[in-house]
């Protein structure tokens, strides 16, 4: 698909060094891959071999590569939220954090333990209990809200998915629920006082009413607010007549019509409003309680050393906007960057642009330049906040354009990165949506056919020409010296769904891979899919047939058996009598088992002789320890007699020592140094207990994972929200 470039530029300055150019991509692999593209040209340069860098001699590659390789870190190639994390990092004692916080993917696990706080102090707070009162009472009657038995969760939830919206500027200017209540209760007031008085009109004329119309105005009396207006047909009649029996009609005064148009225009304003003032009055507790959870952010952010990462932007936002001062990051990045290059722009966030946006003023108000690359038609990341429609809108950002007058916008004619047979396959289907008439066949196809005529027609008008205009032009030619490639599209149907389409799936996947084997290595192929779940699927397939295939969990550490067995260690450790750490250390045939001479068969007997007497009261540890008293002396009792003494880092180090981890385990040492890192790192943060770590690790461990090593030959299983960015032969 094609690619966009914009560009905004001010009055150049003349040359500039590559420590003050900032590119801004996606995701981490893109951004590794993308400094490795930047060094590989200039090798490829130096050499004369593969893509050399237009513009640059070999003497010229080869003096900066030695720089660049020399400040590798100083390269600024970086996703955005690692800059991000940056700002906020230069910023942490501004924001009374500390400068090591560590940052928090999980809202809820992060803001649980001060909402718990908050609650707990609400039985001594009036107040707050008001509150708490009004939020449980709107959790179980609210017919919008999820039902269920515990609706702790449920209160919870709607609190910290607030936390983050009620800290935007916006959120100042938030009606308050008294507003709100005086509101909802004038309009109720009117319709009662208005058909109070239809009542009376009636009566006093003799007027002889519909049963139905006077059914409805004795509702609009007696009924409660929350069921206000009644559902009668006859409140909406356009003139009283249509409410009067045959006898009556054309007699009422012009009074008794007055009163019915101002019932009449009580009930539309009732209907107008009262739905989105209760619904806004439900949820006014939970922006309360989410406000007084914000308020208590930055002391409990710095007690706890931890920061969510959805809050990341907010805070870099809050320090470069200068409504505080002029902050120390705006000082330090934005004087010294000056062109500011930001890939895959369809995914960006509207708040993560608002952070950035300091930045870019600051690089074009000293003649620098914004370039930002995009197809609005592979944004993928709205889920999370991605907005494609901000591609366009940048270019007509008023605070830009008055620095910087004409912005550039042109469609990137070559695809660089595909070849000739993929690149005419995306022109021949995608290029038929730059007609309408093909767009409106379309969009005809998934628009609800229950709306309205006149608003079905207006939406697919707007549809249709919105899709046009994004697939205009969208056709792109391949570089002379890309290859042929190959491109096959298959319809795969079983009759019966579910297993059977499954198996057939597996069965032409496996068929694909065989043809492939013949001629490129594993590392070369990548298998894209929807969901985590059908990845792990389609790893189970690929392992049965013997293909070595990695996926996003083939990195977990928590999975790994060397590492659960270190755990496990520590765990006995802290607690000898906690026997299924010592079992699981023991018999878990990785470290200790095979230096031991026992096999697994000796080791199970012996585990199953402990349900003997006397001996099933005792710990296993003691009964090993007496029962194999050299294996426990030469091994074990080391571990023992050190337990509490050193820290967790110390501890896993003197075993992987004294087990020989590193000579019999050599291909497993990634794994081993991501565990002493994470373990160093944990001791840094105040977990320098064996409890402490484990409870930190219980919590953390199953998000910790290995790098990947990225000349791995195995098949690469990954979805297709992962996939951005990347490529493979």
């Amino acid at each position: 698909m094609q690619d966009r470039l914009s560009g905004c530029r001010a009055a150049s300055s003349g040359s500039h060094a590559w420590s003050e150019i900032l590119a801004v991509t996606f995701t981490n692999r893109a951004a590794a891959e993308m400094q490795e593209r930047i060094i590989g040209r200039l090798k490829d340069t130096v050499l004369g071999l593969g893509q050399p860098a237009e513009g640059w001699t070999p003497e010229q590659a080869n003096r900066w590569l030695a720089v660049m390789l020399r400040h590798y870190g100083s390269l600024n190639v970086r996703t955005i939220d690692s800059l991000l994390h940056l700002v906020v990092r230069l910023e942490a004692l501004e924001l009374d954090l500390p400068p090591d916080f560590e940052p928090v993917f999980s809202t809820s696990e992060a803001l649980a333990p001060l909402l718990d706080a908050i609650l707990e102090e609400s039985r001594q707070d009036p107040r707050l209990h008001e509150l708490l009162h009004e939020a449980c009472r709107n959790v179980f009657h609210s017919a919008s809200r999820p039902r269920g038995f515990m609706g702790g969760k449920n209160l919870r939830d709607e609190v910290l998915a607030l936390a983050l919206p009620v800290m935007s500027p916006a959120a100042a200017d938030l009606t308050s629920p008294a507003r709100i209540r005086e509101r909802l209760d004038r309009l109720t007031a009117r319709l009662r006082e208005t058909a109070g008085d239809m009542q009376d009109r009636l009566a006093e004329e003799s007027l002889s009413a519909s049963s139905h119309f006077l059914k409805a105005l004795n509702a609009c009396r007696t009924e409660p607010a929350r069921r206000l207006p009644p559902g009668s047909t006859m409140l909406d009649k356009p003139d009283l007549d249509d409410c009067l029996l045959k006898a009556s009609k054309g007699k009422a005064s012009a009074g008794a019509v007055l009163a019915f148009e101002r019932l009449s225009e009580a009930v539309r304003a009732l209907k107008q409003e009262g739905p989105l003032l209760r619904q806004a009055q439900s949820i006014m507790p939970f922006v309360e309680l989410a406000r007084e959870v914000a308020a208590r952010m930055p002391d409990f952010f710095g007690q706890e050393g931890r920061l969510p990462a959805t809050f990341v932007p907010a805070l870099a936002r809050q320090m470069l906007s200068g409504r505080f001062g002029v902050s120390e990051a705006l000082c330090r990045l934005g004087t010294r960057l000056t062109h500011i290059l930001i890939d895959e722009f369809q995914d960006t966030s509207p708040e993560q642009w608002e952070a950035m946006k300091p930045l870019v003023v600051e690089a074009l108000a000293h003649g620098g330049s914004l370039t930002w690359v995009g197809d609005v038609k592979q944004a993928i990341y709205g889920w999370r906040g991605g907005e494609a429609g901000l591609f366009d809108a940048i270019g007509a950002d008023r605070e830009l354009l008055a620095i910087a007058p004409t912005p550039n916008r042109e469609t990137l004619p070559w695809n660089r990165r595909s070849s000739r047979v993929i690149v005419e396959t995306n022109n021949r289907i995608f290029g038929q949506l730059a007609e309408e008439e093909r767009a409106r066949a379309l969009l005809s196809t998934v628009l609800p056919r229950t709306l309205e005529p006149a608003v079905r027609e207006a939406v697919l008008a707007d549809a249709c020409r919105r899709l046009a205009e994004g697939f205009a032009q969208c056709e792109q030619a391949t570089l002379p010296e890309k290859g042929e490639g190959y491109f096959h599209l298959s319809r795969i149907d079983a009759e019966e769904g579910g297993d059977a389409l499954g198996e057939a799936i597996r069965t032409r996947l496996l068929d694909t891979l065989d043809e492939l084997s013949a001629r490129r290595p594993w590392g070369d192929v990548a298998i894209l899919v929807r969901t985590n779940g059908e990845a792990e699927e389609v790893a189970g397939w690929l392992m049965a047939e013997g293909i070595p295939v990695v996926t996003g969990s083939s990195f977990l550490l928590a999975d790994h058996p060397l590492i659960v067995e270190l755990v496990a260690l520590l765990a006995f450790l802290d607690t000898p009598e906690d026997d299924l750490s010592f079992w699981t250390f023991l018999s878990g045939g990785q470290l200790l088992l095979p230096l031991t001479g026992l096999t697994q068969q000796e080791l199970c007997e012996w585990a199953a002789s402990r349900q003997q007497g006397d001996r099933k009261k005792r710990p296993l540890f003691a009964l090993f320890r007496e029962d194999f008293p050299r294996i426990w002396q030469q091994w074990l009792a080391p571990f023992h007699a050190d337990a509490g003494l050193l820290t967790p880092y110390d501890s896993i180090r003197e075993a992987l020592d004294r087990l020989h981890v590193a000579e019999r385990f050599p291909q497993d040492m990634a794994f081993i140094r991501r565990f002493l890192e994470i373990l160093y790192g944990a001791e840094g943060q105040g977990h320098t207990s064996l409890s402490s770590f484990l409870e930190h690790w219980k919590s953390r461990g199953n998000q910790e994972k290995a790098p990947m090593p990225e000349t791995l030959e195995a098949v690469r299983v990954m979805t297709i929200h992962k996939s951005t960015g990347l490529q493979f032969p």
